[in-house]
């Protein structure tokens, strides 16, 4: 039981908190200073419409990427690929036009960032390529702005547009809002199948593990998430969020590490395809343990509300997956909702 209520306990908030809702809302705070920096005669005029426009932005964002998510997983991933493909064409106007300016001698502070050249060679190359395009960007934003004025920018990309673009700085929001854009889409991408693997191993409904026999998408588990997307942004609270998320997030890994160093003393002849050196999860242990006090210690009750949303799945394990003599109704009830599901919305099991 204690190994099997491991990855209940993780899924749990995983499936309860990380839903697209909280991206859909980061969606809101990216183009909020965006918008607010358009000028008055450019696509949308700042005032209470700009209110009403976001109000209606965040549910339908979250809807449609929801549908696309469960109709075909070719087009999310073609949406993936064109909006992280948006993303990083900003980067290079940013970081092209850095250097430009660097040419120019026109910089106001330009640091020297150290590049790490020996990275483990069990690294993926993605790590090495993100870590280049933003330490470059930084530097590009060095060249246009004092560390002054960029720690007082509620918008740096923005900022750093409107300085060196003038007219032309209504490009750098347009992409902001298309990257973020497809961060919902890939944490939606994603969070649907955790929900349904949580269900394949018995965590959750039998509906959830389930997938559509003509789409071949999870689509249960899709329209399960993208509805509690849809209740998340009731709140109008964006950090209690987002507190809840990095504290139960941390938690989870940081267990997960405990687990992993547990089983090398314990069972030291299993089969292990990748062996890190320990001193490497122990390092990462001090890091995690540094991420949960600091937000312990400055948001103490929205980590407490973290922590009871993790617990909250202790009972949930213990009724609904270790409690196998249910009541007879309880269990035709579950069946009959599973076939109603797979009536509705034309989908079976993958076993």
């Amino acid at each position: 039981m204690t190994l099997r209520v491991k990855p209940n306990i993780s899924s749990w908030p995983s499936n309860q908190i990380f839903p697209v809702g909280p991206q859909t809302k980061y969606f809101q705070l990216a183009l909020k200073p965006n918008i607010s920096s358009w000028p008055s005669n450019q696509i949308l005029p700042v005032g209470p419409q700009t209110k009403y426009f976001q109000l209606a932005l965040k549910p339908n964002i979250s809807s449609i990427l929801t549908f696309v998510n469960a109709m075909s997983v070719r087009a999310a991933t073609r949406i993936q690929d064109i909006f992280t493909a948006a993303k990083l064409l900003a980067l290079v106007i940013i970081i092209v036009t850095g250097f430009v300016q660097i040419g120019k001698e026109q910089y106001i502070c330009v640091l020297n960032f150290p590049f790490v050249r020996n990275l483990p060679r069990a690294i993926y190359i993605s790590i090495p390529i993100v870590t280049l395009v933003y330490v470059m960007t930084n530097v590009a934003y060095f060249t246009a702005m004092s560390p002054r004025e960029m720690l007082g920018s509620y918008a740096t990309a923005v900022t750093f547009g409107q300085n060196i673009f003038g007219v032309a700085a209504l490009i750098i929001p347009i992409f902001v809002a298309l990257s973020t854009f497809g961060g919902v889409n890939g944490l939606l991408f994603t969070s649907g199948r955790l929900c349904f693997v949580g269900a394949r191993e018995g965590q959750l409904p039998g509906i959830m593990a389930m997938i559509s026999v003509t789409k071949h998408t999870p689509m249960p588990a899709i329209l399960f998430t993208g509805g509690l997307s849809l209740v998340m942004l009731i709140s109008d609270n964006i950090y209690s969020l987002i507190n809840y998320l990095s504290f139960t997030q941390w938690l989870s890994v940081g267990a997960s590490i405990v687990g992993m160093v547990y089983l090398r003393f314990t069972k030291p002849d299993m089969p292990r395809p990748i062996k890190m050196p320990l001193f490497i999860p122990f390092f990462f242990l001090i890091t995690v343990l540094f991420l949960l006090i600091v937000p312990l210690m400055a948001a103490p009750y929205d980590t407490g509300m973290g922590v009871l949303i993790v617990c909250s799945g202790i009972p949930v394990y213990l009724i609904g997956v270790v409690w196998k003599s249910k009541p007879r109704a309880f269990q035709r009830f579950m069946e009959n909702v599973t076939v109603l599901g797979q009536k509705a919305m034309g989908v079976a099991s993958t076993s």
